[in-house]
């Protein structure tokens, strides 16, 4: 059974669960002040850098995109930790050092790093030190579903919380998510940098998106001749591995009626989950590709539901369409900082909502009413982060 099952079976104990996870949490917090002794007698060198992505579960997200870029204009010693790290020994070749996460060799080099760059919260028993600068890059753009202390957290949750953030530079998409994001990290503005997020870079280089489109279908096997939807729906606690019960056969019909051509339908379910079978031949599953930025980039028409990858989408400037047939449900788990209804996107509680959607679907209004957006949540997306990141480095 994975952790987060059997967070979920505790959870319905709620004295046995908050008992536990009190326990845990003085144990971390021992281990916190015992490690930040040990890291006393570790030297920190100034060129080297310790990136993770997604609690070590892929080579992605934005900081991979500043790892590649730093690749190329700095002379930095790379770190990468993951989870499995056999699976990324080619990254060796490119320079890259591979560690264990979790390991001796992690917390040396998380110690010993003098800039630590990840899209997720640090562990709670790892403290970074006065010396070191710790970048986190978030692994969501816009202001959309409420996070950190934004979220009725238990008073332990508040302490976890505020341990795992203690970061010097956060990135940010946009002047909304500063706004809530002071709050949600009890952090100050100056430490948000108004960068935009360093993965939708790649959304600016107009010169070589046919380059990579093509670099990008033959690395997922993917015909050139067939026109591709992403259904990306997000998790859910109270649902499981679920595709929400989309029918991707009106789905297909409504996207060659509206659009033309020959459609091919891509899935990709949150990594918590497990692979949906017995898809139709016509829905080829991703969830396994480390880079949703890739997938965002070869895809013509993205489905989703509350996922902040419609910030990300909006860039490219194509037809993006929601499907939240447990919106009720949902928003009694899980609030938002700006309500669905304002989001530009049409939403469908339905199957047959969302084929109307689509089939009625009008260009230049959904490109007007994005734009308005951006402009609302203040986008300081400009395809320029990489490049504001490393020159910080080179700075400190």
């Amino acid at each position: 059974m994975r952790l987060y099952n059997i967070k979920n079976v505790l959870r319905k104990n709620k004295i046995v669960f908050t008992i536990i996870n009190f326990l845990i949490l003085v144990v971390q917090i021992i281990c916190r002040y015992l490690l930040r002794m040990v890291a006393v007698f570790i030297p920190i060198e100034k060129k080297r850098i310790l990136f993770t992505a997604y609690e070590g579960r892929g080579y992605t997200c934005s900081p991979k995109y500043i790892s590649q870029y730093i690749e190329k204009k700095g002379d930095y010693q790379i770190i990468w930790a993951f989870e499995q790290p056999e699976n990324y020994a080619y990254l060796q070749g490119q320079g890259i050092t591979v560690i264990a996460r979790k390991s001796l060799r992690y917390i040396y080099y998380f110690f010993s790093s003098k800039f630590i760059i990840r899209n997720d919260l640090i562990e709670t028993v790892l403290p970074t030190t006065r010396n070191q600068v710790y970048i986190n890059t978030w692994h969501g753009g816009g202001a959309y579903k409420k996070w950190g202390f934004l979220v009725d957290w238990s008073w332990i949750g508040k302490i976890r919380y505020f341990l795992t953030h203690k970061f010097t530079y956060y990135l940010s998409s946009c002047e909304a998510f500063t706004r809530y994001a002071t709050l949600a990290f009890n952090a100050e503005i100056s430490q948000f940098i108004n960068s935009g997020l360093p993965r939708n870079d790649l959304f600016f280089d107009e010169k070589e998106v046919k380059l990579r489109t093509f670099e990008i279908l033959n690395k997922l096997d993917l015909d050139s001749e067939f026109r591709y939807a992403l259904y990306a729906p997000t998790y859910r606690e109270f649902k499981g591995s679920s595709t929400y019960n989309i029918d991707f056969s009106a789905l297909k019909t409504a996207l060659e009626i509206r659009f033309g051509g020959n459609w091919k339908i891509l899935f990709r379910g949150h990594y918590y989950l497990d692979n949906i079978k017995g898809l139709p031949d016509y829905i080829i599953d991703v969830s396994s590709h480390d880079d949703m930025q890739e997938i965002l980039f070869i895809s013509d028409v993205l489905i989703t539901d509350y996922s902040s990858s419609v910030w990300d989408y909006a860039l490219l400037k194509r037809p993006c369409f929601l499907y939240t047939p447990d919106k009720e449900e949902y928003e009694l788990v899980t609030n938002y900082c700006i309500p669905l209804e304002e989001w530009p996107y049409s939403f469908a509680l339905t199957n047959e909502s969302l084929y109307d959607n689509i089939v009625s679907f009008d260009k230049q209004q959904y490109l007007d009413r994005v734009k308005k957006h951006q402009g609302l949540l203040g986008s300081y997306e400009k395809g320029v982060a990489c490049k504001m990141i490393f020159d910080l480095l080179q700075r400190k």
